[in-house]
C-alpha cells in the first residue's frame, strides 16, 4: 500500500513537471517567433528611417538647386506623410511586439521558477517517502515480532489448557478409582463381618458338640 501511494505522489509531481515543462518550450517557441518577428519591424522600421531621411535629404538638395523631378506624380510632403505613418505602424507594432515578449520572457521566469520548484518539491517528496518507508519497515518488524510473540503465548496457552484438561481427566479417573476402591472396602469389610460371624457361629457350635460329647461320655462308661 505505501509503495502504491509513494508511486501516485511521484506520478502526479512528475506529471506536473513534465507540464511545466511542456508550456516553458511552448512560450520559448513562442518567444522566439515574437522575437524574429520583431527583427524585422525594426529592420523595416530602420529601412523606412532610411528611405524618410534620403527623402528629405533629396528635397533638400532640389529646394537648394531649384530643380523639381520630372514624371513623379506624389509630392515630397506625401511621400514623408505616407513614410511617416509606416514609421508610426511599425514603431507601434515593435512596441505590441517588444510588450509581448516581455510578457513572455516573464511567463517563462515564472515557469522556469515553478519546475525548480515543482523539482524542489519531488525531492523533498521523495525523501520523505523514503524515511516514511523506513518507519513502515521498522513498525512492519515490530509488527512481526509481536505477532510471533502472541503465536508463541498461543501456543503456550494452547499446552497450557491441554495440561489442564489432562488434569482433569486425572483427577475424575482418580474420583473414579477412589470411588471403586471404597466400593470394594465396603463390600470387603461387609464380607470380614460376614465371616466373622460364621466363624464364630461355628466356634460355638463346635464348643457346643465338644461339651455334648463330653458330657455324654461319662454315662456311657458307666452303662458299660
Amino acid at each position: 500500500m505505501s509503495s502504491n501511494v509513494a508511486s501516485e505522489c511521484q506520478g502526479g509531481d512528475a506529471d506536473r513537471q513534465e507540464t511545466s515543462k511542456q508550456q516553458v518550450q511552448l512560450l520559448e517557441q513562442q518567444l522566439k517567433t515574437c522575437t524574429e518577428e520583431r527583427d524585422v519591424y525594426k529592420k523595416r522600421l530602420e529601412a523606412a528611417e532610411k528611405e524618410l531621411k534620403s527623402q528629405r535629404a533629396s528635397g533638400k538638395n532640389n529646394k537648394k538647386s531649384g530643380k523639381h523631378t520630372t514624371g513623379s506624380t506624389t509630392s515630397q510632403p506625401e511621400t514623408d506623410a505616407s513614410l511617416r505613418a509606416t514609421l508610426a505602424v511599425s514603431e507601434a507594432l515593435i512596441e505590441d511586439k517588444t510588450k509581448l515578449c516581455a510578457n513572455q520572457e516573464r511567463q517563462i521566469k515564472a515557469l522556469t521558477h515553478q519546475v525548480s520548484s515543482l523539482r524542489e518539491v519531488v525531492s523533498i517528496t521523495k525523501d520523505l517517502l523514503n524515511i516514511r518507508n523506513l518507519e513502515m519497515e521498522r513498525l512492519q518488524r515490530e509488527v512481526d515480532c509481536v505477532q510471533e510473540k502472541i503465536a508463541i503465548e498461543r501456543e503456550r496457552q494452547n499446552k497450557l489448557g491441554l495440561a489442564a484438561k489432562l488434569n482433569e481427566n486425572l483427577k475424575d479417573e482418580y474420583k473414579n478409582q477412589l470411588t471403586l476402591f471404597q466400593n470394594l472396602r465396603e463390600k470387603y469389610e461387609e464380607k470380614v463381618m460376614v465371616l466373622t460371624k460364621e466363624n464364630l457361629r461355628l466356634f460355638k457350635l463346635t464348643n457346643e458338640l465338644s461339651q455334648s460329647k463330653a458330657n455324654s461320655t461319662p454315662d456311657q462308661q458307666e452303662a458299660d
